[in-house]
């Protein structure tokens, strides 16, 4: 698989009056290896302990009679049921990344004059 090819400076893609071409990205660019397999395997780890810990929240909101602050904290926190906690902060990063991947995108594409990518 061929690395991604990002300018060194993001300055560079923001000049309109010249069109970026392909020999400018080579000769200024930085190559960077985004393999999706490690992606996807960081990706399902996190969210495996993120289930592994809601299930365990569960458990012990459900088990113990003698709820301490450390259990409410811990199904406060984990709880896929509730908001402001890790796992909503972490849909949002996804969320948050898928965006910032896509304008970055459009940007490259958009100044190397690829048709996919017209202003309407």
């Amino acid at each position: 698989m061929k690395p991604l090819l990002f300018p060194k400076s993001m300055e560079n893609l923001y000049q309109l009056d010249k069109p970026l071409t392909r020999a400018a990205i080579n000769k200024e660019a930085v190559p960077v290896a985004l393999s999706p397999l490690k992606i996807t395997k960081w990706l399902l780890a996190i969210t495996s302990l993120l289930l592994l810990a809601n299930i365990a929240a569960m458990v012990l909101k459900h088990t113990t009679a003698n709820q301490t602050k450390i259990f409410w904290y811990f199904d406060k926190f984990f709880n896929f049921n509730y908001e402001s906690n890790f796992p909503s902060f972490f849909s949002s990063v996804l969320l948050i990344g898928a965006a910032g991947l896509l304008l970055l995108l459009y940007v490259i594409c958009k100044h190397q004059g690829n048709n996919y990518a017209k202003s309407r």
